[in-house]
């Protein structure tokens, strides 16, 4: 598991495969529910309708003992301005949560090879999740 203490300390690789494996296992994406304020709106973490706790882009990163509901609602760039997460992966991070947010879960998979394309990374990742 890769959190904020040990974001640092991970290459940009192990970044991605991380983040692309956590996001295409849960196959969802983490939105607030209807009866919060910004209902609709990708949040670091929520509870889905069946109880299972669910992440985005940048949330897979803030593991439980880091996580604090007061993060809800600001963004990355302003997580990282108040220095509550690490800026190591910073661009990774955002493009991250650019997919989680903006493409529909049958299109993360090429949304993912589009940043490791970008990056210079593998996309082996991507391939081991079947259709």
């Amino acid at each position: 598991m890769i959190t904020l203490a040990t974001l640092a300390s991970h290459s940009a690789q192990e970044v991605f495969d991380y983040a692309v494996t956590f996001l295409l296992t849960q196959n969802e994406t983490s939105v607030a529910p209807p009866d919060q304020d910004w209902a609709g709106d990708c949040v670091y973490r929520t509870t889905n309708k069946d109880g299972k706790v669910l992440k985005c882009g940048g949330g897979c990163f803030i593991s439980d003992e880091e996580y604090s509901p007061e993060l809800e609602n600001i963004s990355w760039s302003g997580l990282v301005d108040t220095a509550r997460v690490p800026d190591a992966h910073f661009s990774l991070i955002k493009d991250f949560q650019a997919v989680h947010d903006g493409f529909p879960v049958r299109e993360w998979r090429e949304g993912f090879r589009g940043i490791a394309e970008r990056e210079g990374l593998s996309s082996t990742v991507v391939e081991e999740f079947v259709d």
